[in-house]
């Protein structure tokens, strides 16, 4: 019993093994406080890094635009001369001649490329006409303003038929679920405006092309073309 006594600690040495356990977790404390707060500098860091990358390439890439610019107005054609490109009869290599067409002005969705390959419309000619329209006039519209571009693009407009106009009035996307928006790099964005000709339903007879301004890379984004997406009036 006296063993047993002598085993039992005393409230001094409980009261000891309590204060060097107190002392160990405040150690552990101040040693991981140490460490987070090392990998939290270390992370926002790695953030002001990137905010200054990004802002970077947002120059680099103003810079190209105005560079882009220059070149296709010093290589602008004569009055009575073109350079456009050959007007394809029908819808077959369609995603080839938009990329080596449209780079740097218009960038066309693969969700685009997935409705041209759905495509009933009639005359396949106004696909590529309207996505020059786009690149000839609405991107240098966006890029430089002035009422002399903006005059020209309505022109160019009324040539082929068509009318630019948003995707919506007020906020009656919302009620349109996700059919609007399309995956953009990292976020879904709201094809807010479209090139219309045609009133009816009728994909042989109706045309649509929705698109967005990318103010990042100053150009086009086409999501989706070239029928009349879904509504809930439809």
């Amino acid at each position: 019993m006296r063993a047993a006594r002598e085993a039992v600690p005393t409230d001094a040495e409980l009261l000891k093994l309590l204060e060097q356990e107190i002392k160990e977790l405040r150690e552990t404390h101040d040693r991981d406080h140490k460490e987070w707060g090392e990998l939290i500098r270390s992370a926002q860091d790695d953030l002001d890094a990137a905010d200054e990358t990004i802002e970077q390439l947002k120059a680099q890439n103003y810079n190209l635009c105005t560079r882009l610019d220059a070149l296709e107005d010093a290589q602008r054609p004569t009055p009575g001369k073109s350079l456009a490109p050959t007007i394809p009869a029908t819808l077959d290599g369609f995603e080839d001649w938009c990329r080596a067409n449209l780079s740097g002005a218009v960038e066309v969705h693969n969700r685009a490329f997935q409705g041209a390959e759905k495509s009933q419309f009639e005359d396949s000619s106004l696909l590529y006409r309207a996505l020059l329209l786009l690149r000839d006039h609405y991107v240098p519209m966006r890029r430089k303003g002035g009422l002399d571009l903006k005059k020209a693009f309505d022109t160019a407009c009324r040539d082929l038929g068509l009318d630019e106009q948003p995707t919506f009035s007020g906020n009656r996307w919302g009620e349109e679920g996700q059919t609007y928006f399309i995956r953009y790099g990292s976020r879904k964005v709201l094809m807010d405006r479209h090139l219309k000709k045609g009133s009816t339903k009728n994909e042989r007879l109706c045309f649509r092309l929705y698109f967005f301004w990318d103010d990042d890379n100053a150009q086009v984004v086409v999501g989706w073309l070239p029928s009349h997406l879904e509504t809930r009036a439809t």
